[in-house]
Parts: C-alpha cells; sequence; structure tokens
C-alpha cells in the first residue's frame, strides 16, 4: 500500500550542467576545505568533496552542486549550522552533517535538491526549511537531533523516503505552513511525535510509517484543510490527534495497537471526513471526538479495542454509516452536553455493525440513530422481519437513555 515515490522522484530529477568540477579532500586536490571551495567557484559548478571529516559551516551561496564521495563529515565544531543552502538552485547529496548547534542542513532558499544526506547529533533540526519554498527532500536520514525535520514558513515543498528516528522530540514538523507533501517517510522511535503539524493548511501526509513513539503519532494544532492518507502509525500514545483543526480528510490509515486511541477529534474539529480507515487493537478508543460537529464517519473498521469502539462527546450534526464496530469493550457511546439535550444536537447512523464486548451502544439522551428510511446492525438484536425488507419490525431501544433506532436492519449488507 506504501506509495514508491523516492524511486520515481529520482527518475524525474533535474540533470544540471556543470561548467567545471571542483575536487575537495584531505590529501592532494584542488582544496582541502569546502568553504574555500565554493568561493572559488561559479554558478553551476560541480564540487565533489571526498571522504573525510571537515570542521567547517559552510554557506553555499551559489548555484552549485555539491556531492559527497564516500560520505564526508561536515562537523559544525558545537556552533551555528553545518550546511547552509542560501541560493537557489542547490542540490546538496552524500554528506554526514553533524554538531552544530542548530541545524545540521538549514535551507533558506528555493527550488534547492537534498538527497541522500544523513543528519545526526545536531542542536536543533536535522534539517530545516525556513522561508522557503518548491525543495525536494529525499532519502535523507534525520536521526539523534532535537528535531528531525521541520518546515516553517515553508510553502509548496516534497518530502519522501527520508526516515525521522530517535530523535528528543519530533520527528516531522510543519508549522505556518501551506501546500506540504510529506509522502513515504519513516518517523520512528522519537521521544515527541512522529508528525506535529501547526497553523499550516493544504498538507497531504500519506503513506508514511510512524511507529513506537513517546507522543502521538500524528498531532494536527489548528490547522484546517489537511489531507492525512494511507498512513500506518501504532504503538504511538494516540495514532492521531487534531484539535482545532477543521476540513481534514482522513482516509485510508491503518491506526492500530497505540497505546491511547487510533484517533482523537479533541475539541473543535468540524467537517471532517473520516473514511476507509483502520482503528484496531489500540488500548482505549476506536474514535474519540468531542465537542466537533458536522463530521463523516463512513467505511471504518473499528474492532477489538480497549474501550468504546466508537465514543462522541458533546457533539452535533455528525453523520456515521457503514462503519464495521466489533468487538470493542463497547460499541459507540453519545454523550451530551446536557440531560434534557439543548440546541441541536444530531448524529445520523447508518449501516453500522455493533457487535461487542460489552453495550453495543450506548446514549446517555436523545440522539437520533436512523436517518429516516435505515438505521443500524446490532449484533445483540434478533428481530423478526416478516416481510422481508430487511428493516426489522420493531424498534431497537438504545441504552442509557430515551434514543430509539426506529429502522434497525434485519441484516449486515
Amino acid at each position: 500500500m506504501k506509495p514508491k515515490f523516492p524511486l520515481i522522484l529520482l527518475a524525474f530529477l533535474p540533470v544540471i550542467a556543470h561548467a567545471s568540477t571542483i575536487i575537495v579532500g584531505p590529501e592532494v586536490y584542488d582544496y582541502a576545505g569546502i568553504q574555500a571551495a565554493i568561493d572559488a567557484a561559479s554558478s553551476g559548478d560541480l564540487i565533489e568533496v571526498h571522504k573525510g571529516t571537515y570542521y567547517e559551516n559552510v554557506d553555499i551561496d551559489k548555484t552549485l552542486t555539491l556531492k559527497g564521495v564516500g560520505l564526508p563529515v561536515v562537523d559544525a565544531g558545537s556552533s551555528g549550522n553545518a550546511i547552509t543552502l542560501s541560493a537557489d538552485g542547490i542540490r546538496l547529496e552524500g554528506f554526514k552533517v553533524a554538531n552544530a548547534a542548530a541545524a545540521g542542513i538549514r535551507v533558506t532558499s528555493n527550488d534547492n535538491i537534498v538527497l541522500r544526506n544523513i543528519a545526526t547529533e545536531n542542536g536543533n533540526e536535522g534539517i530545516i526549511l525556513i522561508n522557503s519554498r518548491n525543495n525536494t527532500i529525499l532519502n535523507n536520514d534525520a536521526r539523534n537531533n532535537h528535531h528531525g525535520i521541520s518546515i516553517i514558513n515553508s510553502n509548496d515543498n516534497l518530502l519522501s523516503g527520508n526516515s525521522a528516528a530517535y530523535n528528543k522530540r519530533v520527528g516531522f514538523i510543519i508549522k505556518n505552513s501551506l501546500n506540504n507533501t510529506l509522502s513515504a517517510n519513516t518517523a520512528n522511535n522519537n521521544s515527541g511525535r512522529g508528525f506535529h503539524i501547526e497553523t499550516s493548511m493544504y498538507s497531504i501526509i500519506t503513506g508514511n510509517e510512524i511507529n513506537d513513539n513517546h507522543w502521538e503519532g500524528i498531532r494536527i494544532l489548528k490547522s484546517h484543510h489537511n489531507n492525512i492518507t494511507y498512513n500506518n502509525a501504532r504503538n504511538n500514545d494516540d495514532g492521531l490527534t487534531l484539535f482545532r483543526s477543521s476540513n481534514t480528510t482522513v482516509e485510508g490509515n491503518y491506526l492500530h495497537h497505540n497505546r491511547w486511541n487510533g484517533i482523537c477529534l479533541d475539541a473543535f474539529c468540524n467537517n471532517t471526513k473520516i473514511s476507509d480507515n483502520n482503528f484496531s487493537h489500540n488500548n482505549l478508543m476506536g474514535i474519540s471526538i468531542s465537542i466537533s460537529k458536522e463530521n463523516l464517519i463512513t467505511g471504518n473498521s473499528i474492532f477489538h479495542n480497549g474501550e468504546d469502539g466508537l465514543q462522541l462527546m458533546f457533539c452535533s450534526n455528525s453523520t456515521i454509516y457503514r462503519n464495521y464496530i466489533a468487538g470493542n469493550a463497547e460499541g459507540s457511546r453519545f454523550i451530551p452536553k446536557n440531560s434534557d439535550l439543548k440546541g441541536t444536537l444530531l448524529n445520523l447512523l447508518s449501516w453500522i455493525l455493533l457487535k461487542n464486548v460489552g453495550d453495543n451502544v450506548y446514549d446517555s439522551s436523545s440522539n437520533k440513530w436512523d436517518n429516516g428510511n435505515v438505521g443500524n446492525y446490532y449484533g445483540d438484536y434478533n428481530c423478526e422481519d416478516e416481510d422481508n425488507d430487511g428493516i426489522c419490525d420493531s424498534a431497537y431501544e438504545i441504552p442509557g437513555g430515551s434514543s430509539i433506532d426506529r429502522y434497525p436492519l434485519a441484516q449486515m449488507n
């Protein structure tokens, strides 16, 4: 299922025509230092840096290709950034960057390619894009930094095939940014979150592996119109958490075996589409939604979670249908703001399989459990259907309050 973006993208990366080639190395080459070679180069040149350790803070301020041969190390000596890309159209490939006080690789320009580098043991980010756009960041390894890879105030960038692991806080960060795509990356074993998206819009987070992080797999904070698709997240706190984030699409993900919930919409997360996901074997709930409205939940498999399969608290005008909910400690739980349900609280549910260890469903007040034509299939309700229309001949009383399903399904189709 995981998209093969890195291999495809490599085939289409531009080939830069080089004016001349400059060789850097610790023995008899053109230059013994990287910055000296950059200062002497002209735009369009290729600088080959051979194996060795270079104690420098490198600033690439021309349109150059820097290619490491044998994985040369740029050691920043506990100061500044190891390598800064400050001109447009740079290609940086095959370096290990370490021991920077700030970032291993800092990109402040546009239209660059950062490929197959290792960023480790840096004080802030392994790689950071700041005030930068249209960069391609492929197949890099950012580990044992404070954060792995960050996108700050930067738009229209592609990150694919990268690994951010064992960082002290977050694997991948997107903040104050637009239209960034993160595909087929790995964010494992970070001491904080796998992904953190804050005050950003139109991000595409797809086909990533997000496992064994100490906090959430993905957290989305005050961000809107983002797409979270086809990711695998296991053994995090929550697989995915949204807070004050609306118009999010969550589709085709496998959020399972997490310490808390598969997905948690934690207040003011409206107009979210949650479809065709697998929420299973989480210690708490498969889906937990609170203080949110007008969400669509459809086509999900929600089973074998430690508490509720699906819980809505203080939610309104949500539509929930064609989900498979089975083998949870409790089926679906809807908790209103107060007992007399003031205001409009409407949860439409249809074509839901509810067959669980505890209660199939729970509603402490009076929500709507059918759409006027069909309701839900309840695993504990062996009803009569004498006219064979697929609808039970009698209503189903919802435990916990006064709600009923007027049109329970006689069988699951």
